[in-house]
């Protein structure tokens, strides 16, 4: 081949480049991942098997009072991993250069195990709501579930057949969303047939509830369905 048929022959293109991740990168990204990944299997624990067995739990309060405390850190540095590692990849991207596989497995591991960290207790219950539902703490769950406004988690136990009345400490679960101004769950127990003047250990009414505890709208929606003002009632002392 001649010199001149060489050189009207194009050079081949240049490969890509492959985007390194740094190694520091990722090695502070695998501590905080593991650490991160150590209190979710905790509080996942509680949220589970420790509420089958002992009842409604509060999350996270024995590991913040524990030795363990310091796993709830990780969390917050993974965050700060995470968008560091988005940078990386930006520039990377912006540079024309091949994405590192390890970046990317990182970042969406990190961003999954984020979002389950996310995830509510009551999902957890719900999930799982055949191992608890007919145990002795299920008017427990009920009677929280409507004070903390879980309306999903409490149209789940009402349609598995809980007595929409059952008391757990002397309350009802209409006077604990009445306690916490539930409004959607107090209109979904009125409608589930809950008597709306059931009265709670100390004598007191939802509607009487719902005004001790400055609830204007669950208020009115308890006096609009017939609720009355009744306060330490003769029929509770008796």
């Amino acid at each position: 081949m001649t010199s001149s048929a060489r050189s009207a022959t194009p050079p081949n293109p240049p490969k890509a480049e492959r985007a390194a991740f740094p190694i520091w990168l990722l090695a502070i990204g695998i501590v905080v991942f593991l650490g991160s990944a150590a209190l979710a299997a905790r509080l996942i624990w509680e949220m589970t098997v420790w509420s089958w067995e002992r009842g409604p739990q509060m999350v996270g309060f024995a590991l913040m009072h524990g030795s363990g405390g310091f796993l709830v850190l990780f969390p917050a540095v993974l965050v700060i991993w995470l968008l560091v590692a988005i940078v990386v990849v930006l520039v990377a991207l912006k540079r024309r250069r091949k994405l590192s596989r390890v970046s990317l497995i990182g970042i969406g591991l990190s961003i999954v195990l984020l979002g389950i960290l996310h995830v509510p207790y009551g999902v957890w219950l719900r999930l799982f709501v055949d191992r608890w539902a007919n145990g002795p703490d299920a008017g427990r769950f009920f009677t929280i579930a409507a004070a903390t406004g879980d309306l999903p988690l409490v149209k789940t136990l009402v349609a598995r057949g809980m007595p929409v009345d059952l008391r757990d400490d002397g309350k009802t679960a209409l006077n604990a969303a009445a306690v916490g101004g539930r409004a959607e769950v107090i209109r979904f127990l009125l409608a589930s047939g809950a008597d709306v003047n059931a009265l709670d250990r100390l004598g007191n009414s939802p509607l009487q509830n719902a005004i001790s505890e400055h609830r204007p709208e669950a208020a009115k929606l308890l006096a609009e369905h017939g609720g009355k003002i009744i306060h330490n009632g003769e029929q509770q002392r008796q």
